[in-house]
């Protein structure tokens, strides 16, 4: 298990349960993105996002531990609520996840890619989740469990080559690739054109609020920097660049009046 306690200018995280510390520090290092550099992100954003920049500094978009468990994460939030979906995952992580004891505390590790191949899928449909989700997640599961797909080794494969691997899974989308490309890969170029929240997100400060067409979104993003996907990576992270710009009295979307949404 892995703990992160933020400190000013450093993160400090706590390891436990293994006697691999090498292991343990390059999984805490990938699941809090310490080696992403922000610099060329804050050198080269639009002067739009300019007093996002300081309220949010060091803001980096999390990922998931493995491949897998982002692929598992896309298909349970598939349109649906993330509250919704957050409430099948603790479901699942007790279901098939392996329990284990820290002190008084109780956890379960995210179910491995072999204990979702072996789940029924009836079991799961009984923790909420949809025939096809159902059915999404054990096959995908198996795929990698037997080592057919191995979804590890795109991280080191060009962002195309990995997408076109992720739009062959079952399941499948351009919003699931998107998904799994930024969190699962750790692709900080990756801009969740097809999220929603990200739309609105992106449009309201570059576009002032509106047009939320994919057409004007691909052309306003170069406006976000050579890491587009920073502040639009995860389901969580729109939600606080919108709070942190209601909080800015000087950052106007646009470069036009703060407006009520």
């Amino acid at each position: 298990m892995i703990t992160v306690v933020g400190r000013p200018k450093t993160i400090l995280a706590r390891l436990y349960g293994s006697n691999n510390k090498s292991y343990l520090r390059k999984t805490a290092g990938w699941i809090t993105a310490a080696d992403l550099d922000l610099l060329p992100f804050y050198r080269s954003v639009d002067v739009t996002l300019k007093p996002l920049i300081r309220h949010l500094r060091g803001l980096k978009p999390p990922r998931t531990a493995t491949a897998h468990e982002a692929l598992i994460i896309a298909f349970t939030e598939q349109q649906i609520t993330t509250r919704l979906a957050r409430t099948f995952q603790n479901r699942m992580v007790l279901k098939y996840g392996k329990p284990f004891q820290l002190g008084e505390l109780k956890f379960h590790t995210f179910p491995s890619p072999h204990s979702l191949a072996s789940a029924s899928k009836e079991d799961l449909k009984h923790l909420g989740l949809s025939r096809n989700k159902a059915d999404f997640i054990v096959e995908a599961s198996r795929s990698v469990a037997s080592g057919e797909l191995d979804l590890e080794a795109l991280k080191g494969r060009p962002t195309t080559e990995a997408r076109e691997v992720l739009l062959s899974i079952k399941g499948v989308g351009e919003w699931t690739a998107d998904y799994v490309l930024s969190r699962g890969l750790g692709r900080p170029e990756m801009v969740p054109y097809y999220d929603l929240g990200a739309r609105d997100t992106i449009g309201l400060f570059t576009l002032a609020g509106g047009g939320r067409s994919l057409r004007r979104l691909r052309r306003s993003s170069p406006a976000l920097g050579p890491m587009r996907a920073s502040p639009t990576g995860t389901s969580s992270t729109p939600a606080s660049w919108g709070r942190a710009w209601r909080r800015s009295l000087r950052c106007t979307p646009n470069h036009k009046q703060p407006v009520e949404h």
